[in-house]
């Protein structure tokens, strides 16, 4: 089953690096896909999927910026945005 939303707050919030990386885990391959359809080459995509997640530790609050509820539907919007703002 995948992270909630809430959930997802909760282990940004609390700085719980190992629930972090297992939702990294969780999403990567997911993200990486949409990522690789804007960028370059393997090597940009990972580069944007790792300054994605980065900006997600860094700054949770774009999270509930947002309506959205599903969290895949939130970050993969949020990874074609990033990914279309880098490709310009």
């Amino acid at each position: 089953m995948r992270t909630n939303k809430q959930a997802f707050i909760t282990i940004v919030n609390g700085r719980n690096r190992s629930a972090f990386r297992k939702f990294y885990l969780e999403y990567d391959d997911m993200l990486y896909k949409i990522i690789s359809r804007y960028a370059a080459n393997a090597v940009e995509t990972e580069a944007l999927l790792e300054s994605f997640f980065e900006e997600l530790w860094k700054r949770p609050e774009v999270l509930w910026q947002t309506r959205e509820k599903h969290l895949s539907v939130l970050l993969v919007n949020l990874c074609e945005e990033r990914a279309l703002e880098r490709a310009e």
